[in-house]
């Protein structure tokens, strides 16, 4: 956030729009990235990693009005898996994440009601979502991807998706079968809608 404000205060009182302002920040911190500009890619999509936060009520009427065509990208996970990594992340390299420190059956239940406004937004049907699988991403990451590029409309891409199945590892998820996470109903309801395994 520092940083962020160090290269970008300037456009806090700028009264360009909103959606010019997040390309200018983007953009600016993109460059401060890469050492020489030469090695900048053309952008085609700038994206935003808060999933959580774009599907929250409070907040989907301010993306849908300032970023109209938007599209949004629902990784799901499997709630065991979730649940376990918030609590091995919050005792290690994620030990601020305050909010992963509850106990397992109150991360459970912020996962459902996260996954909840998802389906709402999907319901609102205001912009596209493609829904993937993390299971799918793992154990058929080259097709998944050529099906967000597709979502996206980015052509091509191959050497990136190959460099990308190159570095994943399958079956991961697998440690977490008997994580001993009791799933609600309601939990279950969307593990059943979405398909998910520990695989």
């Amino acid at each position: 956030m520092r940083s962020t404000v160090a290269l970008c205060s300037d456009l806090l009182d700028s009264q360009a729009s909103v959606r010019d302002r997040f390309f200018q920040m983007a953009l600016r911190i993109q460059a401060a990235q890469v050492p020489q500009p030469s090695e900048l890619s053309p952008l085609v999509w700038i994206g935003d990693k808060k999933p959580v936060q774009h599907a929250d009520p409070m907040m989907r009427e301010f993306l849908y009005q300032h970023f109209p065509d938007a599209k949004c990208i629902h990784l799901v996970r499997h709630p065991k898996a979730v649940v376990s990594s918030m609590i091995a992340g919050a005792k290690g390299p994620m030990h601020w994440m305050e909010c992963w420190k509850l106990p397992s059956a109150d991360l459970l239940a912020g996962w459902c009601k996260h996954e909840k406004w998802v389906i709402d937004m999907k319901v609102e049907s205001r912009i596209p979502i493609l829904t993937v699988r993390y299971s799918e991403l793992t154990t058929d990451t080259r097709a998944t991807l050529y099906r967000i590029l597709s979502f996206l409309g980015i052509p091509g891409g191959s050497a990136d998706v190959e460099r990308c199945v190159t570095v994943t590892t399958s079956g991961e998820d697998e440690k977490y079968l008997n994580s001993g996470l009791h799933l609600t109903n309601e939990a279950l309801e969307i593990v059943d809608m979405y398909g998910l395994r520990l695989s």
